[in-house]
């Protein structure tokens, strides 16, 4: 199902007057027409930096536990022509069948997973890399993620093979100048801001090796702003045509992203205290983690399930839980930095329509300009939601999930006619089912797993709100209501 999907009435002799048409065949509203271009997937954009909305192409459910890569979001400066939207799944057993993430009907038997094992055959298999300030070297060893115009691989110290490291891989296209200056922008932007951060909760930045004309203290000058233009010049064009290879060495994360730890384990372990409260310490860290980057006036713009790497495996976890209020260590990373902005004031609009369309706020829906703290927030509660449901929010939920909640059929019958969760997404339309009231009381919740479950809620029901009702990060933190978040962490978090 298509976002902004114009419906088309055939004109008829027969008919004079508008109030004639008929309507009865409207099963969804169509994409308001907004002046700014706003999903138009074929206007021109505003400017070199306009960034893509990508449809995740995988979205939380409950299911059997298969292997997954990291998805990498990416900073795309290209035509318009080139648009494209990611809106499939893939389902179990397919490699190509397309799966709407929306409905998913009683009468459904296949559940959507994540995708497939990104293929062996990388084109980086035996490649060297050279940490420059670090002078180590790293072999490939395998690739855990990939997006437009990168590659995320596993490497290890060809000295110390028990020392890994994450690889980000941006291959800058060299067919023509616009897209080297986009890129460089992009790159000098990425890794200044990497450098500054310093979070328990964030990724690291190691070392970098570029053969771009950009200053080490473009990099490392805590003062210096990035700018948005960028000259290209003749010695980075013949550099790029040898070797268009720019590499991020990251602090490499051994658990996976979040996505496949909750699709992997949240079916089997919703009345185990100690999954909840991992989760619990989870959601608290990536909370403080997303604040820690509004302080420093710096936008994710990209926060979801796949972008939150676990630093321990299931098992680590588990024998963690077991004393987790004196655990130091963080639990989580907060990656993938392609879409983060600098904001030059803490009160600055931004107007860039980026990130995951399941995780965007009404109001960078509509082609608004939005503040990004609370773009942010709402990407937080979004990814919360699905921790607890299962579910993304903004789906249509099953049917017998609908039937358990004492809703009418008409009503039910109204909600899924309006399958668009675009829709739902602009009209802020959305519910508890699995962690409902009803299904909360009942006897067989351990009383702690329910405590849980409601304090979290209390944070969604925070944050899925219009965007004057929602609190920045900052502020959600500083009321009584959620202070238990700050003290579920240790002290330096």
């Amino acid at each position: 199902l298509s976002l902004g999907d114009p419906i088309k009435l055939s004109p008829s002799p027969s008919i004079i007057s508008p109030t004639r048409l008929n309507f009865d065949k409207i099963t969804h509203l169509p994409t308001p027409i907004i002046n700014n271009g706003s999903f138009g997937f074929n206007s021109p954009p505003r400017n070199p930096n306009n960034i893509e909305v990508l449809k995740r192409n995988n979205s939380p459910s409950i299911g059997v536990g298969v292997n997954s890569n990291r998805t990498v979001s990416e900073y795309k400066p290209t035509t318009a022509n080139n648009l494209t939207r990611k809106k499939s799944l893939l389902g179990e057993g397919t490699a190509s069948k397309r799966i709407s993430s929306n409905p998913i009907t009683s009468s459904d038997t296949q559940i959507p997973s994540p995708p497939n094992d990104i293929s062996i055959a990388s084109k980086y298999v035996n490649s060297i890399f050279h940490s420059v300030h670090q002078n180590k070297y790293y072999k490939f060893s395998e690739e855990i993620g990939n997006g437009n115009f990168s590659t995320v691989i596993c490497a290890t110290n060809t000295v110390n093979e028990a020392e890994k490291i994450a690889i980000k891989i941006i291959s800058i296209p060299t067919v023509n100048k616009i897209d080297i200056k986009n890129h460089k922008s992009f790159i000098k932007r990425e890794l200044n801001i990497l450098y500054k951060l310093n979070h328990p909760c964030l990724i690291h930045l190691i070392d970098y090796n570029i053969n771009l004309s950009i200053k080490d203290d473009e990099i490392i000058n805590s003062t210096f702003i990035p700018s948005d233009e960028d000259e290209i010049n003749d010695l980075d064009y013949h550099n790029l045509k040898l070797n268009n290879d720019q590499l991020f060495f990251l602090n490499y994360c051994d658990g996976g992203n979040l996505f496949q730890f909750s699709f992997d384990y949240s079916k089997f372990n919703f009345n185990n205290l100690n999954y909840w409260l991992l989760l619990k310490r989870i959601i608290c860290e990536s909370i403080i983690g997303i604040a820690y980057l509004h302080d420093q006036n710096i936008i994710h713009r990209d926060i979801k399930l796949e972008n939150i790497l676990l630093n321990y495996s299931f098992d680590e976890l588990m024998n963690i839980s077991k004393d987790l209020n004196n655990f130091e260590n963080p639990l989580i990373c907060i990656t993938d930095f392609g879409l983060l902005k600098k904001l030059h004031s803490s009160d600055e609009l931004l107007s860039t329509r980026c990130g995951s369309q399941d995780y965007i706020s009404p109001e960078l829906l509509m082609g608004l300009k939005y503040n990004g703290k609370l773009t942010d927030s709402w990407s937080i509660g979004v990814l919360i939601y699905s921790l607890l449901e299962d579910r993304l929010p903004f789906d249509l939920p099953p049917l017998d999930l609908i039937s358990n909640t004492g809703v009418s059929p008409s009503v039910i019958q109204r909600k899924r006619l309006k399958n668009n969760p675009a829709h739902r997404i602009a009209m802020i339309d959305w519910d508890w089912f699995k962690t409902n009231e009803s299904n909360l009381s009942s006897s067989n919740i351990n009383p702690e797993i329910r405590d849980i479950l409601s304090d979290l809620k209390k944070i969604v029901n925070a944050l899925l709100v219009r965007k004057d009702r929602r609190p920045e990060l900052s502020h959600l933190l500083s009321l009584n209501e959620f202070s238990w978040i700050k003290h579920s962490l240790p002290t330096h978090f």
